[in-house]
């Protein structure tokens, strides 16, 4: 009778373990996004889409680089940050990819901010919105 309870007793302990809740996973990045564990690898593919947009200057590639990896590094920051609200990480993922998409803009010259708002439609300035 021991013997009966006693494995009785270790089913349900075994059972209760692989029933148990996990815990919550962190927040990823969204499948196609493995790049963001790279903000290197992100701001050299942002960069290139970039220059065979517009034909960027040798001086202009390490500032608009710079943006990038930036942007990267809050992207990774953002994604994995489990202490706010899904709807709170749409807005903030937002408000970054414009901040990021004005500062570009402002490193080209009025004809290369022609070529980019075609590229990057989002980016182009609204009337009566305040850009940074």
């Amino acid at each position: 009778m021991r013997t009966l309870i006693a494995i009785i007793l270790l089913s349900a302990s075994l059972l209760a373990q692989t029933v148990a809740p996990s815990p919550t996973p962190a927040p990823q990045a969204p499948a196609g996004h493995s790049i963001l564990g790279n903000p290197e690898k992100f701001a050299d593919a942002h960069l290139a889409a970039v220059d065979r947009a517009v034909a960027l200057t040798d001086e202009q590639k390490p500032k608009i680089r710079a943006i990038f990896v930036t942007e990267a590094t809050k992207l990774g920051v953002l994604f994995t940050d489990n202490t706010i609200s899904q709807d709170q990480r749409q807005r903030s993922l937002q408000s970054l990819h414009m901040t990021t998409l004005h500062l570009v803009a402002k490193e080209l010259t009025p004809e290369q901010q022609k070529k980019f708002f075609n590229f990057m439609p989002e980016a182009r300035p609204r009337p009566g919105v305040v850009q940074n």
